[in-house]
């Protein structure tokens, strides 16, 4: 099974409906908050709630400028409530228990109030803190090394508690460029165009401008051996040229999930590959993971088409592809919403951020083991190998079963699955890799 047929496996639910990928779906999940909160006392509705005082000494930069994204989403969708919007009375109960930024005052989000509707969604506050940073930076960054350090943080943390904004530069036009100078923007775009012709100066051989499918082929070949690569020269301890068990376990608790994922998905390539038993893949073998690859690849096109196809002509049109992307993020936050009831462990109402990583890592372990046990049903005889013949099974049994899978949850009978008939799939998905609960809450 090569990389492309596991994140095909992976993805293909959620990559019909334009969004990334299931496992991002399953472990935002995590990350936000749910309405199954303690209700917040009733308070009296106010239009810009105080500024939050905090103790001194506080540095507030290190959350503006190296924001942990995982505790500000959550920390976000926790106040938002069931809408995953914020409003001005949400954020007054909010500050009551688990207090905002000082800069983050009602009066100062509202300007980022893009839809006007008198609410706060994520990417509104993401574009404000954003907002902040670049401002910060431009005030205080008297040295230009794109940190505040010693006097320029006093100074900075001083303007942050006192809940007041950085300078206001010139902006420019666009959501992507809200507060963003002019002269800020063109150093950014400068910069993205220099590493988009460094990219593609390495991997564009013809010269076309353009990247074939051939050469994502190359490189993702090249990507993958430099990893293991470095994975070698920095975990082999005893320079054998290969990982022990011991030095994988090393390099796991020191790598984290990305190390484990990588190391387990070589695991798998070599079980359903590995046809000479050799332990490597050789040229041939991975032409033919390419090849079974590309078969599970059709299934994920073949399933979006599914989704996406409102008007049944076979066709995915670009309209058709924007509406599903839309009714998706829609679902998505709604999800979003149901988290802190899944990683709630001790029963207390709200997910601690140690609760919401155990929820993550259980989520990440959860779907290796449930990849592990659908690869070992096409094992029919028992070798520990997937063989030619049962990967030809398997591809063509993968199909029947999410077929199968996504019209049963067809609930209008209009043979298409819609996203919001995805909805009950994924969660569905999540109790039989047992990763949600059992019940639905």
């Amino acid at each position: 099974m090569t990389r492309t047929m596991i994140r095909t496996m992976m993805r293909m639910m959620m990559r019909m409906m334009g969004v990334a990928g299931f496992c991002v779906c399953v472990s935002t999940v995590a990350l936000a908050a749910t309405d199954t909160m303690p209700a917040t006392p009733e308070k009296k509705p106010v239009a810009k709630p105080a500024v939050v005082k905090k103790p001194a000494g506080v540095d507030y930069c290190k959350g503006i400028l190296l924001p942990n994204l995982t505790v500000m989403r959550a920390q976000f969708f926790a106040a938002a409530g069931k809408d995953s919007e914020l409003t001005a009375k949400e954020l007054s109960a909010a500050n009551a228990k688990a207090p905002f930024q000082p800069i983050d005052s009602w009066g100062n989000l509202s300007k980022f109030d893009k839809s006007k509707n008198g609410q706060i969604d994520w990417f509104e506050f993401r574009a404000f803190r954003e907002d902040v940073r670049k401002k910060l930076i431009k005030q205080f960054d008297v040295s230009k090394n794109v940190r505040l350090e010693d006097g320029e943080r006093t100074k900075a943390n001083a303007l942050l508690a006192a809940g007041k904004l950085p300078g206001v530069e010139k902006k420019s036009s666009g959501w992507f460029g809200r507060g963003e100078s002019d002269e800020d923007r063109a150093k950014r775009e400068a910069e993205r165009e220099r590493r988009r012709a460094e990219f593609m100066k390495t991997h564009d051989t013809d010269g076309d401008g353009k990247l074939s499918a051939a050469e994502r082929e190359v490189m993702r070949d090249k990507m993958r051996d430099k990893w293991r690569k470095d994975l070698v020269t920095k975990y082999d301890t005893d320079q054998d040229g290969v990982i022990s068990p011991e030095e994988r376990a090393k390099a796991e608790e020191a790598g984290g999930e990305k190390v484990r994922w990588g190391f387990w998905m070589q695991d798998v390539e070599t079980k359903c590959f590995d046809d000479d038993g050799d332990g490597v893949i050789s040229k041939t073998e991975r032409a033919t993971a390419k090849a079974f690859g590309k078969k599970m690849a059709s299934l994920g096109e073949e399933m979006k088409a599914l989704s996406h196809d409102a008007d049944g002509d076979g066709k995915v049109s670009s309209e058709e592809a924007r509406t599903a992307r839309i009714e998706s993020a829609q679902m998505m936050m709604r999800m979003m919403s149901n988290a802190q009831t899944f990683a709630d462990y001790d029963g207390d109402g709200t997910a601690s951020m140690a609760e919401m990583r155990q929820f993550q890592l259980s989520i990440s372990g959860g779907i290796r083991l449930w990849m592990d046990s659908e690869i070992n049903r096409y094992d029919t005889n028992g070798d520990g190998k997937i063989s030619a013949k049962e990967r030809t099974s398997m591809a063509t049994e993968i199909r029947k079963e999410w077929l199968a899978r996504v019209k049963k949850y067809d609930a209008n009978s209009d043979g298409r699955t819609e996203p919001k008939e995805w909805e009950p799939l994924l969660y569905d998905l999540g109790r039989e890799m047992k990763i949600l609960p059992q019940e639905r809450k």
